[in-house]
């Protein structure tokens, strides 16, 4: 498995959990630029698309034309704050994963969002060692742990984490529960999880 490209394992079928609606009212929506795609690293070839600006729905919309998925993806874990973009990981993986409870890394995940205690966010790192840091949950529990504070233990120097590191995973998160059985079953998953963005992104969709 590998978070800096395409590929991801994919997960099975999806639960039947419908994902969050549209909201009414929309904050506006930030145009994509070639400074916006080289800060959120995406891949060469989705920078190639970006010409002038546009509207990053409509910009996610044309990478997931592309097959450029993870770079959709990768996009809005940017421009979402690091706790929205975590609950973003929680919310695509329990609506697209069956039993996802029973991920210690989701539960971490979802367990920092609602409580962003530093205690909180360091028990990301040991429940996505016990999810075998393989799972969709357990990359949301990383994405957690890398959200800030400290990597090491708190008796000893602060290694601050890099700032990138959450929307990588958040992303990769995302991407690994969008995953399916057929070509079909990913497309729909990909585009369920950018409309569950876009509702976080305008605070519709809200822990």
């Amino acid at each position: 498995m590998r978070i800096d490209g395409q590929q991801l394992a994919t997960a099975g079928t999806p639960a039947t959990r419908p994902a969050a609606a549209q909201p009414a009212s929309e904050k506006p929506m930030p145009l994509v630029t070639r400074e916006l795609c080289r800060q959120a690293e995406l891949s060469s070839d989705a920078q190639a698309l970006a010409g002038d600006p546009r509207p990053a729905s409509e910009f996610c919309d044309l990478l997931l034309a592309q097959g450029l998925a993870l770079d959709a993806l990768r996009l809005w874990a940017h421009l979402l704050p690091k706790r929205e973009a975590v609950w973003w990981a929680c919310r695509s993986i329990a609506t697209l994963v069956a039993d996802a409870q029973a991920d210690p890394g989701f539960v971490a995940a979802e367990n920092w969002v609602l409580d962003p205690t530093d205690a909180n966010r360091r028990a990301g790192l040991p429940a996505a060692e016990a999810a075998a840091m393989n799972s969709p949950g357990a990359l949301a529990a990383l994405a957690a742990y890398f959200s800030g504070g400290s990597l090491s233990p708190p008796d000893l120097p602060v290694v601050a984490p890099d700032e990138r590191l959450t929307a990588r995973t958040a992303a990769g998160a995302v991407l690994l529960a969008a995953g399916g059985k057929t070509a079909e079953i990913i497309a729909q998953n990909q585009q369920a999880v950018v409309q569950l963005a876009r509702a976080v992104f305008d605070g519709a969709d809200k822990w």
